[in-house]
């Protein structure tokens, strides 16, 4: 990849100093994959990473729809995630 190869980036101390053409340079590549793509290349190279999701997509999800409770004509959010047992 032209990145690696590119000396502005061989050490950190050089990242750090050219970090906006760096960081132009990887929104460019980013904005090439899809988010499913980012993560199995980062996670497959064992670099931590997670998807930024926005609110649509995180209520979407089957884990924060058990958390939505109607209450009227209005949905809300269960401030407790787990049930107490007496």
């Amino acid at each position: 990849d032209e990145l690696i190869e590119d000396n502005r980036f061989k050490s950190n101390y050089l990242r750090v100093n050219n970090r906006v053409i760096l960081h132009q340079k990887l929104q460019e590549k980013c904005a090439q994959l899809t988010g499913a793509t980012l993560m199995d290349e980062l996670l497959s190279k064992n670099i931590p990473a997670g998807i930024i999701k926005n609110l649509k997509d995180v209520f979407d999800t089957p884990q924060a729809k058990k958390l939505i409770k109607m209450d009227g004509d209005t949905q809300r959010v269960s401030q407790i995630a787990f049930k107490l047992r007496t």
